[in-house]
């Protein structure tokens, strides 16, 4: 019977679930004046870790567009709800998480 099953792994996530989070992030936003000024819109991607205790470090930019908005991003997550950390087996690990948020210029 020597067969081992595969390790049940839940993802890192946040703890509202993935629909509140993102409402959380675009109702929180505040849109850099520098990015206002440069008229500087689209994508931040920002990857961390989540560790078993549900910090949050280690935040890298992996795409971003400047002019306050990458670290506008690092805020709102920093600031927002917890994460739950990826469980192994029911073991809280050490992993990684990425968010992504479109910013839009105010019309």
């Amino acid at each position: 019977a020597g067969e081992s099953s595969p390790p049940t792994v839940d993802l890192a996530h946040p703890e509202v679930g993935n629909r509140a989070y993102k409402q959380y992030l675009e109702k929180n936003l505040r849109y850099p004046e520098q990015a206002k000024i440069n008229k500087v819109d689209g994508r931040v991607t920002v990857e961390f870790t989540v560790e078993p205790n549900g910090a949050l470090t280690n935040f890298i930019i992996i795409r971003g567009i400047g002019s306050g908005c990458d670290e506008e991003l690092i805020r709102l997550i920093k600031e927002g709800p917890k994460w739950i950390p990826t469980k192994k087996d029911n073991v809280s690990v050490q992993d990684k998480a990425k968010v992504r948020l479109k910013f839009e210029l105010p019309k």
